[in-house]
């Protein structure tokens, strides 16, 4: 009995101090080696912006060009002006904000059901793909840390309307809009559950009381909130486009971290998606088919769930706003807190819960290692040095031309990073038709035009530069033949100075 004691001892402790303990392990997967691995083509862009803001001032003009907020930048800005532009020093704000969310997570969990605080904390602390953008000079890390102190404050006394409540709530939503503009679809998500909740439930006073706060931080929200959506029509959706989206795709995404969105990676990922997105739901099947009641859990946690799916069908009716499954980061906590109190409540034997939960948690465990360590099987850490090298070989002979002109525009900033004069480098389309652009260009400068998988079909950019200037030669890029080496670079032309 005593050594039974002893042995229980430790859970006992984990169970009293859940926050402490996942926040230890946060720590332990996010911080060593932060600085080590190359840049990723999306950590350029935030280099690049970050760069442009140092070097210009114009931290507006900027700040339109994508979906990130200005709160994100201006953090980047500030610790590039202190320690420099290296890698580590743009990844440690994430990797702070992605520390700080797991303990704030369990608080939001505890307050709704105390005994999933544990599992969901050390998920959240080992989940492979919030590690992986903790580990990313991303705001994604940082979008996840707002968006739940958004919740926690919203949760935290859902009675009180008084004005600190809600002066708070429109703080919060600023903040999370500010870190990255596609937390629109989380708010439109958290109001969908909570207000269609209240209706279910005839909740007719708290209905319209959450009705006033929403419109209240909309409108705290309107003034980076309008010139975002007034501007949006420049945001690349073809970055995306390629990639193997879907609801499924998502979810099994924000749990397991497969790689399986990633562009250019066969029909494999679809399989794994549907299979895994099958087991996923396979919880929340089976409560509905045994009608099982799971405590007040439901609405909170249908979030990882509402948030895609209200992307995707939106998408139907106009722009693709199913996004990468980093724009929903801030729901990944709340597909654990469901996964772990839905399976729980499953009526089946212990065994089958089990084999289960080895199911699902193996894939978990093994992809956590490989993020954790930046090991180049995973898919977002495979050949990441080769897109530096293509990028480099592609512009290896700088004496040749003037200008490099990449096409499409939103792959420009990987080549402002690696190459070495990056002062040569043009963000060219974009929202500008190409014909007016090329017009603009110095008559006798040299251009390199890189083309890659996110430039249009019919080739217009190059056609336009042909019909004013010689092509002088043109060669494939450097691998061609290894999957996703296109999405930076397919073919480079060079045009001589403009004919007279």
């Amino acid at each position: 009995m005593r050594a039974l004691e002893v042995l229980n001892r430790p859970r006992r402790w984990a169970e009293r101090h859940p926050a402490s303990l996942s926040f230890a392990l946060a720590c332990l997967l996010r911080f060593p080696g932060i600085g080590a691995p190359e840049l990723s083509i999306d950590e350029t862009w935030t280099w690049y912006l970050t760069d442009q803001v140092l070097r210009t001032g114009e931290f507006w003009k900027k700040v339109s060009m994508g979906v990130d907020g200005p709160l994100f930048v201006t953090v980047n800005v500030v610790f590039a002006k202190w320690f420099g532009l290296a890698p580590g020093v743009l990844r440690a704000p994430q990797a702070f904000f992605g520390a700080l969310a797991v303990p704030l997570a369990v608080s939001v969990v505890r307050r709704r059901h105390a005994a999933l605080a544990l599992p969901v904390g050390l998920l959240a602390a080992a989940s492979p793909f919030l590690v992986f953008y903790s580990k990313e000079a991303r705001p994604y890390a940082q979008l996840l840390f707002f968006a739940l102190l958004f919740v926690s404050i919203f949760e935290k006394d859902r009675s009180g309307c008084g004005f600190r409540r809600r002066g708070a709530l429109c703080l919060a939503t600023v903040l999370t809009l500010t870190s990255h503009y596609y937390s629109i679809v989380f708010f439109t998500a958290f109001y969908a559950v909570t207000l269609s909740n209240h209706a279910w439930r005839s909740r007719r006073d708290d209905l319209r009381a959450d009705v006033r706060t929403g419109a209240l931080t909309l409108l705290a929200s309107a003034p980076f909130l309008l010139p975002f959506l007034a501007g949006a029509g420049s945001v690349s959706e073809a970055y995306w486009r390629l990639a193997n989206l879907s609801v499924a795709g998502t979810v099994v995404e924000q749990f397991l971290f497969f790689g399986t969105t990633l562009p250019g990676s066969g029909p494999l990922p679809t399989v794994l998606n549907a299979l895994f997105g099958g087991l996923l739901a396979l919880p929340l099947v089976h409560t509905l088919w045994k009608r099982t009641r799971v405590g007040d859990t439901e609405p909170l946690f249908s979030l990882w769930l509402a948030a895609p799916l209200i992307a995707a069908l939106a998408s139907l009716l106009g722009p693709d706003l199913l996004f990468y499954p980093r724009g929903f980061i801030p729901t990944t906590p709340f597909l654990f807190a469901y996964w772990v109190a839905f399976t729980r409540a499953m009526d089946v034997t212990r065994r089958v819960r089990r084999l289960y939960v080895g199911i699902l948690l193996a894939p978990f465990l093994y992809n956590a290692l490989l993020v954790a360590t930046h090991h180049p099987a995973h898919p977002y850490f495979r050949g990441r040095e080769l897109l530096v090298d293509i990028a480099r070989d592609a512009g290896k002979d700088a004496k040749s031309y003037d200008l490099v002109l990449v096409d499409h525009w939103w792959m420009a900033q990987f080549y402002y990073y690696a190459l070495p004069e990056p002062e040569k480098v043009r963000l060219f389309g974009g929202a500008t038709p190409v014909l007016g652009e090329v017009k603009l260009l110095p008559r006798e400068a040299r251009l390199l035009l890189v083309v890659n998988d996110l430039a249009d079909a019919e080739n217009g950019v190059a056609r336009a530069l042909a019909s004013e200037r010689p092509l002088i030669r043109e060669r494939e890029c450097l691998y061609p033949s290894l999957a996703g080496t296109g999405l930076v670079c397919r073919r480079v032309l060079l045009f001589g100075p403009r004919d007279r």
